[in-house]
């Protein structure tokens, strides 16, 4: 291998890595993805009832030979966050993001997940949930280190390239007036 086709090899693939995280980062900041994985988008009339969502096997996480069920409801505002179920083939991150205008914005905080079925995931938060507002679990892989990194566990994507996340409304709660 010639020096020259070694360098068009290596540009090709680090040009390849950043076009697909691009695409990426361009469509989970996108109203669509939240409406796409089933749950009431910012333009949905609120209410303080729990909402269950879970996907079906069409959503579900796949790639690479992963897969992922999650399940969410509405809760209580709060420092915690709870997940009802989640099921991952490998260890992983249920993570707290929040939603402001259909965009996808900070991570408030993340509990991990060994493989397999785990119920009742409690997440303790960086700063509280506020009472009526929007808020998604986004399932990542860990890269192997035991510690959540925003920039190095990737999200978990389902079969239409689109990340593995619920989303969920808060009511009450300790920051409620």
């Amino acid at each position: 291998m010639t020096a020259s086709s070694a360098y068009s090899s290596s540009t090709f693939l680090v040009g390849f890595v950043a076009g697909v995280f691009i695409l990426f980062t361009i469509g989970i900041v996108t109203e669509r993805d939240i409406r796409y994985m089933g749950n009431r988008s910012a333009q949905d009339p609120a209410d303080a009832t729990e909402q269950e969502g879970t996907m079906s096997d069409d959503e579900a996480g796949a790639l690479n030979g992963m897969s992922a069920v999650l399940v969410v409801g509405d809760q209580s505002a709060g420092m915690m966050a709870s997940v009802r179920s989640v099921e991952m083939n490998v260890p992983g991150w249920a993570v707290i993001h929040e939603i402001e205008g259909g965009h996808v914005l900070n991570a408030l905080g993340a509990s991990r997940l060994d493989a397999g079925l785990q119920e009742d995931v409690a997440i303790e938060l960086l700063r509280a949930m506020e009472p009526g507002g929007s808020y998604a679990v986004i399932l990542y892989t860990d890269n192997g280190n035991k510690e959540f990194e925003i920039r190095g566990d990737l999200p978990v994507i389902d079969m239409a390239g689109n990340p593995v996340m619920k989303t969920f409304r808060t009511f009450g709660g300790a920051a409620s007036h």
